[in-house]
Order: structure tokens, then C-alpha cells, then sequence
């Protein structure tokens, strides 16, 4: 298994974020138990999409099986979102939203 370079661990008055310790350490350990990342198991099983050129085989071998969310029609969330017509006001950020009259 490759490892990754750990989180960056920004230091809150000179100590390494907690949070991101917890996060890297909760990271590694899905790792170890799947033997790859959480991810790759995902798209292998049929249950996420790739979002990288390492998961494209597993997603075409379980699009092919029609496994998970194949089983069906399933329209990628991207071409989902692409697809909806929706006014620029429904994109703005929340920010933005309290300052309507």
C-alpha cells in the first residue's frame, strides 16, 4: 500500500492542530483495514463515483456488473448540477443570502 503525506498540521500557538492529528490518525486506520483508501473501496463496490484516474477501472468494471448506484439510471451529481436550470441569485453564497431585502 502507498502511503500519503500526512495532513498539514497548521500549529495553534505553537501545537499541531488536534483535530487534524485525530483526522490523519482516523485516515490511516481506514486505510490499514480496507488494505486501500476508503475511497477506491467505494467506487469498487458501486457505491461512489471516481473523482480520479486511479478508481476509473473499478468504476467501469462495477458500471458493467451494475452494481451499487448502477444498478439503475444514475446521472453523475456534476451533470446533475450541470443540468438544473437555476438563477445565479440560487448560487451565491449563504453570506449573501441575509443581506436580500
Amino acid at each position: 500500500m502507498q502511503g500519503r503525506a500526512p495532513l498539514p498540521q497548521p500549529a495553534i500557538a505553537g501545537k499541531p492542530s488536534l483535530f487534524l492529528q485525530r483526522l490523519e490518525i482516523a485516515r490511516q486506520c481506514v486505510a490499514c483495514a480496507f488494505g486501500e483508501p476508503l475511497g477506491a473501496e467505494m467506487v469498487r463496490l458501486g457505491w461512489a463515483v471516481a473523482t480520479s484516474d486511479a478508481f476509473m477501472a473499478h468504476e467501469t468494471e462495477v458500471q458493467a456488473q451494475r452494481r451499487g448506484i448502477w444498478q439503475g439510471d444514475f446521472v453523475r451529481p456534476a451533470d446533475w448540477r450541470a443540468a438544473q436550470d437555476r438563477p445565479v441569485s440560487a448560487l451565491a453564497a449563504p453570506d449573501s443570502w441575509s443581506k436580500r431585502t
